[in-house]
């Protein structure tokens, strides 16, 4: 039971948020207890070492390379094991709009995530 609890505490969390606005888009992250690599799909990401910096609040993505790109990769075979989200953020990179079909536009709505 012990080995199970401390191998789930490594066990990196993946979340992901499909940001639908004026410039949709995907915002991917990977979570450990010790770090996490926040990404724009477009953009350059972000990374944070929670030993010294438990809110994440300094960037350390210029001096921690390594560790961050490895990160990175992991997000990108995430997202690769997942076509839906590769799909949509291949689809929004570089894109200022994108249409949706009425039927989602009214679910998105009914949800309250779009007026």
């Amino acid at each position: 039971m012990e080995d199970n609890v401390k191998r789930d505490v490594q066990r990196p969390i993946f979340s992901e948020q499909i940001v639908i606005r004026d410039d949709p888009r995907v915002e991917v992250s990977i979570q450990t207890l010790s770090e996490k690599y926040y990404m724009k799909l477009d953009l350059p990401g972000e990374y944070f070492l929670f030993v010294n910096d438990s809110g994440g609040q300094h960037n350390l993505l210029d001096s921690q390379k390594k560790k961050a790109s490895v990160l990175e990769k992991s997000i990108r075979e995430y997202m690769s094991a997942n076509k839906k989200l590769a799909k949509l953020g291949s689809e929004t990179k570089g894109s200022r709009s994108q249409e949706m079909d009425e039927k989602t536009v009214e679910k998105l709505k009914a949800l309250s995530y779009i007026k």
